[in-house]
């Protein structure tokens, strides 16, 4: 944990997550290989908030100013699905607590300030479909 940050470390956000049958999401950053990245607006029901989206080998990472919408999620654990309707909005659909729909997946929608690489994308939903049952 670095220098003023408050929250668990990651050793003791692991063991909760090993233990706690539920998805647990942790809104730390954390620094990954980025394989994609790309510059966002997280829509919010009222505005929304700027960020980077990270997609690296086992995580994908909002990284935001503000803190209470910074994410990272497991690819291969915490992500339902991944959906853009066009190359400049892209849409996941989580694992996370949700206080108004137990056991349902969040959603977060995300506005591109770049054209989503069609490549990329394709290839994240080829990994999603075949990696779920």
């Amino acid at each position: 944990m670095l220098a003023g940050e408050t929250g668990l470390s990651a050793a003791a956000f692991e063991r909760i997550r090993t233990n706690v049958i539920r998805p647990v999401t942790d809104r730390m950053p954390i620094a990954i290989d980025a394989e994609y990245r790309v510059p966002v607006k997280h829509l919010h029901v009222f505005g929304g908030c700027e960020g980077w989206l990270t997609f690296g080998g086992q995580w994908v990472v909002y990284e935001t100013d503000h803190l209470q919408d910074a994410r990272r999620w497991r690819r291969d654990e915490d992500i339902a699905t991944i959906w853009s309707s066009n190359p400049f909005e892209l849409e996941f659909r989580v694992f996370e607590e949700d206080r108004r729909a137990f056991d349902k997946t969040k959603r977060f929608t995300f506005q591109l300030k770049e054209r989503l690489d069609r490549s990329y994308y394709e290839r994240l939903r080829r990994e999603f479909l075949l990696s779920r049952p």
